[in-house]
Formats: C-alpha cells, structure tokens, sequence
C-alpha cells in the first residue's frame, strides 16, 4: 500500500511539473522578472510535498479504518465464541444434573434392593428355622 502511494504521488508530482513546465509564463509586467529555475524546482517540489502529504493522509484514514473495522470484527467474534461458550456451559451443567439426579435414583434403587435382599434373607432365615 505504502509503494503504490509512493508511486501514485511522485506520478502526481511528474505530472504536476509536466503541466507547470508546459505553461506559458502568466502575463506579468515589465518589472517582474520570470521565475527563476531554483523557484520553479521550489515550487514544484512544494506541489510534490502537498500531493504526497494528501495520498499519505488518505492512506492513513483508510488504514485506520481497516483497523477499526477489523477489531470490530475481533470483538463480534470474541462476542459470538463467548455466546456459543455460555450455552456450552448451560448445556454440560444440564447434563450434570440430570447425572446427578439419575445418581440419586440409582443410589435410592441399590438401597431398595438391598433392604430387599435382607427381608429375602431374613424370610429365608425364619422359613430355615420354622422347617427344623
């Protein structure tokens, strides 16, 4: 971006010196003198420096752009993973709950069956001894 600046203002500034040497001298009066070699390569380079220090403006306005541009679209991605995240998190702890419920049935389930097998082993027991 930078070279294509550079080059764009120094074609600018060939042209501009182009057009500026082409030009009839303005009419003047018999008492001013025209100017000079060393003020036309002045003027000319202050043309040269006006043009560059616009293209390098520009080049900064849109650089600056593109930047805020792309840290708003950093932020809209940070933004959308922090969302896909929170329902992530909302999804594994639904999950844990319902583990933990299914823990509990299961835990309530072994307690019945082991109450159930001692009563089996009790009854067991009382009809070993009413047969003797």
């Amino acid at each position: 971006m930078k070279n294509s600046s550079k080059r764009l203002a120094v074609a600018a500034g060939l042209v501009y010196a182009a057009f500026a040497a082409a030009q009839p001298p303005a009419t003047q009066s018999q008492t001013q003198r025209p100017p000079t070699l060393e003020e036309r390569v002045t003027l000319l380079e202050r043309g040269l420096a006006t043009a560059t220090a616009r293209f390098e403006a520009r080049d900064a306005a849109a650089a600056s752009s593109s930047s805020t541009t792309s840290l708003e679209t950093r932020a809209l991605r940070l933004e959308q993973t922090l969302d896909r995240l929170a329902q992530d998190l909302q999804r594994v702890e639904r999950a844990a709950d319902n583990a933990q419920r299914a823990a509990d049935a299961a835990s309530r389930d072994a307690a019945d069956a082991r109450r159930t097998a001692q009563d089996a082993d009790r009854a067991a027991r009382d009809a070993q001894l009413r047969a003797h």
